[in-house]
């Protein structure tokens, strides 16, 4: 009884365990599933890398999530993978993530990226309980 109660607990804390992927695991979006190549490369008005990557987590890894930026579809991102996008310095993009399955248990995410200088360029993806979440951070 107590081994049964142990996979139990074990289990169910899998399901909140998300592990960060270190960008040089992530490996890149394939082709197939961008849709704005013409961002993936630097022009005159779009200098400023950002990089975004999708954590792996045992609920929700076999979901992947589409992005949008001001209304256009970009990519579709898969778990451990990872996303270099150029976009205009200091601009304010609007845009959000929805998962490809099971769009009824995880709700469109909405959110702003903005690409800077001064601060890092980097943005994790992620589901917290049922949410897909994308937030700024140092690490990579």
């Amino acid at each position: 009884m107590r081994l049964l109660a142990s996979i139990v607990l074990a289990m169910s804390l899998m399901g909140c365990s998300v592990r960060m992927v270190p960008i040089s695991e992530a490996t890149p979006v394939p082709q197939e599933d961008i849709f704005a190549a013409e961002l993936l490369t630097p022009d005159a008005s779009r200098t400023e890398k950002v990089t975004l990557v999708r954590d792996e987590h045992w609920s929700g890894s076999a979901n992947s999530f589409r992005l949008f930026l001001e209304g256009r579809k970009v990519a579709e991102i898969d778990v451990g993978e990872k996303l270099e996008l150029y976009l205009a310095k200091d601009k304010t993009y609007f845009g959000h993530l929805e998962a490809v399955l099971f769009t009824d248990s995880l709700p469109t995410t909405e959110f702003e990226l903005k690409a800077s200088e001064t601060m890092p360029n980097n943005y994790r993806l992620s589901i917290v309980g049922d949410t897909i979440t994308i937030n700024r951070s140092a690490l990579l």
